[in-house]
């Protein structure tokens, strides 16, 4: 449905500063476009934060990452699934509405089952999923998908 990085690397809008990014209607022309997933390379935690594509290291920073996803009325039957692995803070928003945070997961692929109100927040067509990930100190690293939980 929207694949990590695991499947093949994505490529998403992103950009260092907050606002109203959270919004589908917000302007991201002037971002740029790259690859998943991001992190600190060539460090110890490599083996645990595989597939980094760009990098993501400054510390007590924030990366702000945009991505979109066409569901059909199919997909919207299923439940769906957030999954993550993030060092450290997240936050997603569905098309501009926040529905999950959690601390970083560090070694550990995270996955959130999304309510019935959560789920009922995409519609058919192309929804924005937004994340904004806090790396407080250390290596960082962000990568996400969205699955259909069976």
């Amino acid at each position: 449905m929207l694949p990590s990085s695991k499947s093949s690397p994505p490529s998403e809008a992103l950009c260092s500063t907050s606002g109203c990014w959270v919004s589908p209607d917000f302007d991201d022309s002037s971002w740029a476009v790259e690859d998943a997933a991001w992190g600190t390379r060539n460090t110890d935690e490599d083996y645990y934060y595989p597939r980094i594509k760009n990098d993501w290291s400054a510390e007590n920073s924030d990366i702000y990452i945009r991505r979109t996803v066409t569901l059909t009325a199919n997909d919207l039957k299923h439940k769906l699934c957030l999954m993550a692995r993030n060092d450290d803070d997240i936050h997603f928003y569905v098309n501009g509405t926040l529905v999950a945070e959690w601390d970083y997961s560090n070694h550990v692929i995270y996955r959130r089952l999304l309510t019935d109100d959560q789920r009922a927040l995409f519609h058919v067509g192309e929804n924005l999923i937004a994340v904004r990930c806090h790396n407080g100190g250390g290596p960082g690293y962000v990568d996400f998908g969205l699955y259909c939980w069976e």
